[in-house]
């Protein structure tokens, strides 16, 4: 009888076991796969389809770099200032979206007389990559795109960062860098507290599941398969 207990109870936790990884590895697909996604809306405002029309017209320059610490190649649009100017800003688009997207703010920017910067972060947009790193991974690439700015305007220029969403949690984590005297000011739109409340949030408002125990197996399972850790420091005091 105990052996029969023992081999209920062996095969009972197998079964969990494997239903705990077939439930993470979905759920990594859902938030960390670059895809469609139906939780998204994909109808385009018509204040940001009249920017984007601006930005296909408007004389710009395609940047490319290769992302930290990998051979990834990345994208940006540079849109110079219509008049010489040594400041510049860096806009961070949000989770799924591209540099298209912040075109109402790269287009109220440069009219405002910065040269401006967007970047398409890894997996989105015409950036290349099979993952989303929630900004702790693209922290590091606009490092890379700051001193790119830096060698093109010059060691007096004066940067701006503005990020969105996942944008904004982009600059948080890149505030935390040590930065050239050049950054003088970051500022940040509705950015989430880390990557593992996000995706407990997410998890919560479309599935109704608890934070635990599948959001820290998935956060594993992104580590595991995007090398790319879901533990940064949080963005804001406990």
């Amino acid at each position: 009888m105990k052996r029969k207990w023992t081999i209920l109870l062996s095969s009972l936790g197998m079964v969990i076991v494997a239903a705990m990884a077939g439930a993470s590895l979905y759920f990594y697909n859902y938030a960390f796969v670059p895809s469609r996604k139906t939780f998204l809306s994909n109808k385009t405002e018509p204040a940001v389809a009249q920017a984007q029309n601006w930005l296909h017209r408007i004389n710009k320059q395609t940047w490319r770099e290769t992302a930290a610490g990998s051979n990834l190649q990345l994208v940006a649009d540079w849109v110079p200032a219509t008049q010489a100017t040594a400041k510049t800003i860096v806009v961070a688009h949000g989770y799924m979206n591209t540099k298209e997207d912040m075109a109402r703010q790269i287009e109220f920017f440069h009219e405002a007389g910065f040269n401006v910067l967007a970047p398409d972060d890894r997996g989105h947009g015409q950036s290349q990559g099979n993952y989303i790193g929630y900004g702790y991974a693209d922290r590091l690439d606009y490092l890379k795109w700051i001193n790119r700015v830096i060698r093109r305007v010059g060691p007096n220029s004066q940067i701006g960062f503005y990020g969105v969403s996942m944008g904004g949690a982009t600059v948080m984590y890149l505030s935390g860098e040590k930065l050239p005297k050049q950054v003088v000011a970051i500022v940040e739109d509705c950015g989430y507290t880390s990557i593992m409340d996000e995706l407990a949030a997410q998890g919560r408002e479309l599935f109704s599941l608890p934070r635990y125990p599948l959001i820290p197996a998935v956060a594993l399972t992104a580590s595991v398969k995007a090398g790319t850790t879901c533990l940064p420091p949080r963005l804001s005091p406990r």
